[in-house]
């Protein structure tokens, strides 16, 4: 008996950007990502454009290939927003500094991994719904 294949979900209207073994620790980098979690495309861009953290570079150039990419798939940028921005621990490269009299200390320079996934933003249709009790005040 064969064993049935995992059903891929494919979401439409979101596109997920990854990198990995950015030369950041995901400490760093976290602070940064906290500050366009659930905000929109266009702010993001506009505010990592002035951050003066390294942390911020690497992430405006993420999101500006993304939106460079959204532009050649007839998207408008302006539509979506950053979903989910996961940061994760990469590898750890290990070094050693050696010291006077027989010392050494060690040096882990941590990497990270990064995921962000573009949703589009869901437009809102504000239809006049009128209750029983607003119906009854227009009576009167």
């Amino acid at each position: 008996m064969e064993k049935p294949e995992l059903a891929k979900i494919v979401i439409m209207d979101s596109f997920v950007i990854k990198s990995s073994q950015v030369a950041i620790s995901p400490q760093k980098m976290n602070l940064i990502a906290s500050l366009i979690r659930k905000k929109g495309l266009d702010y993001s861009l506009n505010f990592l454009a002035f951050l003066p953290k390294k942390g911020g570079r690497i992430l405006y150039k993420l999101l500006q290939g993304a939106a460079k990419s959204l532009t050649k798939k007839k998207e408008n940028a302006n539509d979506f927003y950053l979903d989910r921005v996961e940061i994760n621990q990469g590898r750890i490269q290990k070094r050693v500094i050696y010291r006077a009299k027989g010392r050494a200390d060690r040096i882990k320079k941590r990497y990270c991994l990064i995921n962000l996934r573009l949703t589009k933003k869901n437009k809102k249709k504000t239809d006049k719904v009128s209750s029983p009790s607003m119906e009854a005040q227009k009576e009167e």
